[in-house]
């Protein structure tokens, strides 16, 4: 793993950008000491930016598609965003926030 890295950091890559989504603090801190072995082997500099995971919105389709998860929407369809199922037509594509503390459901 090593030598792609030195190989990257060779042909010009100046930034690492490890992906806080995945894996471990443990992990991150192996790809770290990586990229600056790597640095110290091939005199170039190479920054780390660490991508942290910003609040994400979990959702849930209601009515249509909850076996599967999924729903075939047409250009042009309406699509409800609402936090319950009361007051729409059981055809009508409705998606609802999950996460009790999304900032619109309060």
């Amino acid at each position: 793993m090593i030598a792609l890295i030195k190989s990257l950091i060779v042909n010009g890559m100046n930034v690492a950008r490890i992906n806080c989504a995945h894996d471990s603090e443990a992990v991150w801190s192996k790809m770290i000491n990586k990229v600056k072995k790597s640095c110290l082997k091939t005199g170039k500099s190479c920054k780390i930016y660490m991508d942290l995971a910003g609040p994400k919105i979990r959702t849930k389709i209601i009515n249509k598609g909850k076996e599967k998860g999924s729903v075939k929407v047409k250009e042009g369809q309406l699509i409800w965003l609402a936090y319950e199922t009361s007051g729409f037509d059981p055809k009508e594509v409705v998606i609802s926030p999950t996460e009790p503390n999304n900032s619109f459901m309060s």
